[in-house]
């Protein structure tokens, strides 16, 4: 499998168990709001496991946001 279908698939299942883990923390009487709640959380969760995998975990030089130009 290529990086980016395992990484799309981590992102999915972190992103499962968010909004799984809120489910259970949520009170029953749920609103519409309460739906939208979740999968806010589990979005804001699964992109900073994608940033932080995407400058961290690839990184091979030291300075992953500038680069140095040629002179």
């Amino acid at each position: 499998m290529s990086r980016t279908v395992v990484i799309g698939i981590g992102i999915a299942i972190v992103f499962c168990t968010v909004v799984a883990v809120m489910w259970q923390l949520m009170p029953y009487p749920r609103k519409h709001v309460d739906y939208m709640v979740m999968g806010a959380a589990g979005t804001m969760v699964s992109m900073a496991v994608l940033f932080f995998l995407l400058t961290k975990a690839g990184q091979k030089k030291s300075d992953v946001f500038f680069k140095k130009r040629k002179q």
